[in-house]
């Protein structure tokens, strides 16, 4: 799963600027521990980032603000970026009223935690229904498996070398069905057991 870490909460800065009304930057940092996660590619951190900054986290930001600015306001100072090629990501907002963009970060920080939860609930939900499914496909194949053997040696017998071959696709079977318990089916070890059985 990913978890999340708020190592620096939003604080206001000056910043200089040619214009006579003065702006202020307020910045939060995010870990993203994505050591756990099965599927975790190049695209994790982008696609946080791209949550982060979206208009649903932005409105539930603001829902639990009492300012007048639009959503499209807070979008259009708002900035989310990758810190180096770290696991972590900034989220900077800007204004001319430092404890406003203070407040805003960190609303946007929150409503976006809680947002990135939900769908990792949500994914690994999907994810566990998907192995129970295909676990419940390969009992059903195993049972079957068992089931013709069974019939095959009480009608006329089994030569030896077809009871080895019989009990090996049974073994591999069983072996499969245990790999789903844990993996999807794309999962290179999964994989490669579907090819030992094609082999056999």
């Amino acid at each position: 799963t990913l978890l999340f870490s708020v190592l620096v909460m939003a604080t206001a800065t000056y910043i200089f600027s040619n214009m006579q009304i003065p702006v202020f930057r307020a910045a939060s940092v995010v870990k993203i521990d994505v050591s756990n996660v099965v599927s975790a590619n190049v695209d994790t951190i982008e696609i946080e980032i791209r949550m982060a900054k979206s208009e649903e986290v932005v409105k539930k930001a603001l829902a639990k603000l009492n300012f007048k600015d639009s959503v499209a306001d807070i979008m259009d100072k708002l900035e989310v970026q990758q810190i180096g090629y770290s696991n972590m990501i900034q989220i900077t907002g800007y204004s001319d009223n430092p404890r406003k963009v203070n407040e805003i970060v960190n609303a946007i920080t929150d409503a976006y935690v809680e947002k990135s939860t939900e769908e990792r609930s949500r994914a690994l939900s999907e994810q566990k229904q998907y192995i129970l499914t295909q676990l419940s496909q390969q009992e059903k194949e195993l049972f079957k498996s068992e089931e013709n053997l069974k019939n095959f040696k009480a009608k006329g017998g089994i030569s030896g070398l077809a009871a080895a071959y019989s009990s090996r696709l049974i073994e591999l079977n069983s072996q499969l069905t245990s790999l789903l318990n844990s993996y999807t089916e794309e999962h290179p070890d999964v994989v490669k057991k579907k090819k030992e059985i094609n082999f056999v």
